[in-house]
């Protein structure tokens, strides 16, 4: 038999998990995890909600221009962008092999 203190409201339960008084988690692990999760979305919608800054507002502002040859524009340097990435990738895998 094992008494469990409940960190809200300080009633003491018997050999379960959640508190019967006020329904909190006993468990510190678990409260620990819930409060992180809490903590990540906060962040994230923090960040979500953030204006952009540097290209990415260039890159934006360009993707969503009236214009077509704007937005083609813009389209054709990401391209260009994830061909390079692809290629410099290529080229330190190779070497990387190469190398020992």
């Amino acid at each position: 038999m094992k008494y469990i203190k409940c960190p809200n409201c300080s009633k003491f339960n018997l050999n379960k998990d959640v508190c019967s008084s006020c329904g909190s988690s006993l468990l510190i692990t678990e409260s620990r995890r819930q409060q992180q999760l809490v903590e990540r979305e906060q962040a994230l919608e923090k960040n979500k909600n953030a204006p952009k800054k540097g290209m990415e507002r260039i890159y934006q502002n360009m993707k969503t221009q009236r214009l077509k040859p704007v937005r083609w524009l813009a389209t054709g340097v990401k391209g260009i962008w994830l061909v390079f990435i692809g290629v410099t990738t290529l080229i330190a895998l190779v070497l990387s092999v190469f190398a020992g």
